[in-house]
């Protein structure tokens, strides 16, 4: 009897640890751009805050490192409030793909999850004026970095609070400003409802 017990004891110990819990997440979302500056030709003082909607889908397991792509889209971004402006329709819309480092479930359990997020992608700045007067149509290299946090309040459903700064990659080179300055950056605060699968 204490043989058997010592090889099952043995062979517990040897055993390989168990793969880790990864899941699939869905996060459709809402948010709100706001701070954002560019080098871009627009003829209104737009570039206020506006309203964004989009969605990532995200591979998350139990320890550090997850996986994310994520699609947003801010429409008006470039209109001011004027409704006889220059500006007859404006848009970015940002497509990333990112890796998350996010507090490992043996530290938060089913408690809030915190988050950093880092990632690359393509910004698309659109804009049409008044008289055909030089459209926007920019397609940048883009980057973002933020933080956040998910809570589940069930076991399928939970909520996201997201923070993330934008920013295009290379200055524009046809107006003469800061060498440092973007063509287009902004900040993304939303909240989504996350399913888990």
């Amino acid at each position: 009897m204490a043989r058997r017990l010592a090889v099952a004891l043995l062979l517990l110990l040897c055993a390989p640890p168990a793969a880790a819990h990864a899941e699939w997440q869905l996060t459709p979302y809402l948010g709100s751009a706001f701070a954002a500056e560019t080098q871009l030709l627009v003829f209104e003082e737009g570039l206020r805050r506006r309203l964004t909607l989009g969605a990532s889908v995200s591979l998350m397991n139990d320890g550090l490192v997850g996986l994310e792509v994520d699609v947003g889209h801010t429409p008006r971004v470039f209109e001011g409030d004027d409704p006889l402006g220059l500006v007859l329709s404006s848009r970015v819309t940002t497509y990333s793909g990112n890796v998350l480092l996010a507090a490992p479930l043996a530290v938060t359990r089913e408690s809030l999850r915190p988050y950093l997020v880092l990632g690359l992608g393509l910004m698309q700045a659109r804009s049409t004026h008044a008289a055909g007067l030089l459209p926007v149509h920019e397609n940048l290299l883009a980057m973002n970095v933020g933080v956040g946090a998910t809570g589940f309040l069930t076991d399928r459903t939970g909520l996201r609070f997201d923070l993330r700064h934008f920013r295009g990659l290379g200055a524009a080179d046809a107006i003469p400003t800061r060498s440092d300055a973007s063509r287009l950056s902004f900040w993304r605060a939303s909240v989504g409802v996350t399913l888990r699968y």
